[in-house]
């Protein structure tokens, strides 16, 4: 075992090199021996937890996200082995990820969505084009975006997703579980996770294969049945928005619960409601809020993309933002609001 001191949780590989930040350094270890690899700007290099660094899939090429607790957030992306950097997207984008394969790049804002290929040329399209905000990536690096049904309990139902510029009859068909969900490198299995009640969830695996017709429906699944009804049967109204550990509870002057999960993870609907704020708040950065029925308010805070807009009708479990980290966080993970007739309450209890 080798121990490597790095100043970003992100690392990278390129081929059997690890990639890796050591402040300003972009740094490799091969066979126990580090090197320096390349250099950036001092007062470009990320600083965890308040910057996002990610290397490519590939390794070749990384981008950096710097957040300003004021709404703003500056992205560059650089090539792995000369540090060379420059920005990226446009003031409305506000989440980035790489493709499993090779060097493209996702940059997605509330309205639009870009691929970055490795050699800088880009493909455009309006959110508004596809059939749903969601979006995800097929073991082979292309980009499928659609609709996500409700994941209540999750892997319950499979969704038909259309790969964006592929085939026309290619189409993604995976089960709607919910958090961070992805393909094995070889695209023989898929990962994400069920709830087993409320609160609890466990991780589920799928052997993937040839699925013909208009998708399958696996509610008459004996084990899923018994998932659904039992959370169905709970007196409470709310499921937690995300799979992930509580960091935080409710309690002093925090206002909410924290989980923690990774940038990009599903967020979900606590209960069925309308979209009633949307943006920007000092501190929580983008929340997303959803007032139900009876005066019951829940707010996911420092999300990095809505995926619902405001007077949207929503139902429990559907997807509404992804996780992120903005406003004044130390890491990624969504703060959990809720109130009752304006008045802050454990959404723990609802």
């Amino acid at each position: 075992m080798a121990k490597i001191d790095a100043s970003q949780p992100g690392l990278g590989w390129n081929g059997d090199a690890l990639l890796y930040w050591f402040d300003d350094e972009i740094r490799t270890w091969d066979s126990g021996v580090s090197w320096t690899l390349a250099r950036v700007q001092t007062d470009l290099a990320p600083h965890y937890p308040y910057d996002d660094a990610y290397f490519s899939a590939d390794g070749t090429q990384f981008t950096i996200t710097r957040y300003s607790y004021d709404g703003t957030s500056w992205r560059d992306v650089g090539t792995t082995a000369t540090g060379a950097m420059a920005p990226i997207g446009d003031g409305n984008t506000t989440f980035t990820e790489w493709s499993p394969r090779g060097a493209t790049l996702l940059l997605r804002s509330a309205t639009a969505l870009t691929l970055r290929v490795a050699d800088g040329s880009v493909q455009n399209a309006a959110l508004a084009s596809f059939r749903g905000p969601v979006h995800g990536w097929a073991a082979d690096g292309r980009l499928f975006v659609g609709a996500m049904s409700a994941t209540v309990p999750g892997g319950n139902a499979f969704d038909r997703f259309p790969v964006w510029n592929g085939d026309d009859d290619a189409i993604a068909t995976i089960p709607n579980l919910l958090g961070s969900r992805s393909f094995s490198p070889d695209g023989r299995w898929f990962a994400g996770v069920s709830r087993t009640d409320l609160y609890s969830t466990r991780l589920e695996l799928y052997r993937c294969g040839v699925v013909s017709g208009e998708g399958i429906d696996l509610r008459s699944d004996t084990a899923s049945r018994s998932r659904a009804q039992r959370i169905a049967s709970d007196g409470r109204r709310f499921v937690r928005p995300v799979a992930g550990a509580i960091t935080q509870f409710l309690q002093g002057s925090h206002t909410g619960i924290d989980v923690a999960a990774p940038v990009g993870s599903i967020l979900v609907a606590s209960d069925d409601g309308v979209i009633d704020a949307v943006g920007w708040v000092p501190v929580g950065g983008f929340r997303v809020c959803v007032m139900h029925a009876g005066g019951l308010e829940s707010c996911d805070y420092h999300t990095s993309l809505p995926l619902v807009g405001i007077g949207d009708h929503v139902v429990r479990d559907q997807p509404v933002a992804l996780v992120g980290m903005t406003g004044l966080t130390t890491g990624p993970h969504v703060h959990w609001e809720a109130k009752l007739d304006g008045r802050i309450v454990d959404p723990l209890a609802q």
